[in-house]
Parts: C-alpha cells; sequence; structure tokens
C-alpha cells in the first residue's frame, strides 16, 4: 500500500496573438491506475480512468490595462474499469481583467 492511484499526463497549450486579439487551443491527456482492486456490480478489477480535456479560449484587448476574454474547456474521463465512472463536462467561461 499507501498509495490510493498514481497519475500520469501530458498537455499542451499553445497561442497567438494578432493585434488586440489573442487565441489559444489547449488539449490534454492524463491516465489514473488504482492501487487497489475493486469489486462493483460482480466484477473485481483493477480501475483505471483515461480523461481527455481540450479548449479553446479567445481574449480581447480594450485598452493597454482591460482585457475582455472568452473560453470553453471540455472535459471527459472513460473509466476502463466500469461506465459508472464515466463523465462529460463543458464549461464555459468570461472574464474581465484589469492590469495595473
Amino acid at each position: 500500500g499507501g498509495a490510493f492511484y498514481e497519475t500520469s499526463g501530458a498537455g499542451i497549450d499553445a497561442s497567438h496573438e494578432m493585434g488586440k486579439i489573442k487565441g489559444g487551443a489547449s488539449f490534454g491527456y492524463q491516465t489514473d491506475k488504482y492501487a487497489e482492486s475493486i469489486s462493483l456490480g460482480g466484477s473485481t478489477a483493477n480501475r483505471r480512468d483515461d480523461l481527455y480535456s481540450y479548449g479553446a479560449k479567445i481574449d480581447y484587448k480594450i485598452q493597454e490595462w482591460i482585457l475582455a476574454g472568452l473560453g470553453y474547456t471540455h472535459t471527459r474521463r472513460d473509466s476502463v474499469f466500469s461506465e459508472q465512472f464515466n463523465y462529460k463536462d463543458s464549461r464555459t467561461s468570461a472574464s474581465i481583467k484589469f492590469m495595473f
């Protein structure tokens, strides 16, 4: 024992700026491997979850000190052990940033 699960993964973020507009994208992958076997619905196995994410954002520089932004992120978890642990999550965001 001791360890509940082990996580490993990788991600990439990229952005490009043109004048007052800055756009970006992100992609990621993560795997969670659980240390102990679990039992559910008559099956016993070691659980492993694969997580995938992607997103996009755009920022607009209103002035040198104020920035408005919009973003979207989607995350999906697929469990090799049971569909009960699967999920999908989509998030949108809006922001105003003041820089001093």
